[in-house]
C-alpha cells in the first residue's frame, strides 16, 4: 500500500507533502515507512 498527499500552504507560498508506504515481505515481515516534506517558495 502506498498513499501520498500534497497540499498548498500560506496562499500558495508553501507546500506540504506526506507519504506512507506499507510493505509485506514473505521473508522479512512487514515494514511501514513514512515521509514528511515541506517546501517554501
Amino acid at each position: 500500500m502506498f498513499v501520498e498527499t500534497k497540499t498548498s500552504l500560506m496562499d500558495g507560498r508553501g507546500e506540504l507533502s506526506i507519504a506512507v508506504r506499507n510493505d509485506d515481505y514473505s521473508d522479512f515481515g512487514t515494514n511501514t515507512s513514512y515521509t514528511v516534506k515541506g517546501l517554501l517558495k
